[in-house]
């Protein structure tokens, strides 16, 4: 027997023994992806992720229409899906499905999913860029798109920004137009632009040539003093901005930080 109690004095004991392991063991199965053909030539590049869920976990896997795909996960149950296969400027999309939605691996076994398609389907995508605009640097411009006369749709953008229009009509005139807007007493209106649709990707600019000038006529404006009450004074300017509810005039101007007058102008 062992006379005394190990535990007054462990550190003979816990200095000379090591622990190791060869390797870590394998608890890896192997999940057999087998995607049927591209509804689209399109497609026949374009990847399908599928997710394979567990509890909090989630495994992504990447597979080819027309291939077969071998990927190794942890063992244990899986929830399955994926997701749709698009081209990278969205004109040509098709769903997906997979089968069985559930999966159970095992370590060192193999197990297999399918993924099928849904019928491909074609749209239009637009690229609009709002070019370099120093007159109009700081406004948003409100742009508007009509497909055969009617409203299609509408957004935002700043001047030197793109905004990417994706799975619009493939057929039908879209007309693409900038909401004139007046600055500090200058009207910009700008030429809109039209394209026939097809199934493919478009990139529209409208730069200072789309943009036409004018003076706003002024009779019966009235001079609008800014006045200013402070107790110190600064280096730093304070940005003013007016806008008519109504009318679409927008004025902008800076003004000193300090007390005083100025008149708007």
């Amino acid at each position: 027997g062992i006379g005394g109690d190990l535990r007054d004095n462990t550190a003979p004991y816990t200095d000379s023994v090591m622990l190791a392991a060869d390797s870590v063991p394998d608890v890896n199965g192997t999940v057999v992806i087998t995607c049927a053909d591209a509804p689209d030539p399109a497609l026949e590049s374009e990847k399908v992720t599928l997710s394979f869920a567990q509890g909090s976990r989630n495994f992504s896997a990447s597979a080819l229409p027309g291939k077969t795909t071998s990927v190794q996960l942890p063992y244990g149950e899986y929830i399955v899906s994926s997701s749709e296969c698009t081209t990278e400027d969205q004109t040509v999309v098709a769903t997906t499905e997979v089968s069985p939605s559930s999966v159970t691996v095992e370590t060192g076994q193999e197990v297999g999913v399918d993924v099928t398609f849904g019928s491909a389907q074609t749209y239009s995508a637009i690229d609009v860029s709002i070019g370099d605009l120093p007159s109009l640097e700081s406004e948003m411009l409100h742009v508007y798109l009509t497909l055969d006369g009617s409203p299609l749709m509408d957004f935002y953008s700043n001047d030197n920004e793109t905004t990417s229009l994706r799975r619009l009509p493939d057929s039908g005139t879209v007309e693409i137009s900038i909401n004139a807007i007046s600055l500090n007493n200058v009207r910009y209106e700008f030429s809109p632009k039209s394209l026939e649709l097809a199934a493919k990707l478009f990139s529209v600019t409208f730069g200072e040539s789309d943009v036409q000038t004018s003076p706003v006529d002024t009779t019966d404006f009235v001079e609008l003093p800014i006045v200013v009450q402070s107790d110190v004074t600064s280096d730093q300017d304070i940005s003013v901005r007016i806008e008519h509810a109504s009318d679409d005039l927008i004025y902008t101007q800076k003004v000193a930080a300090e007390a005083g007058t100025t008149p708007f102008s």
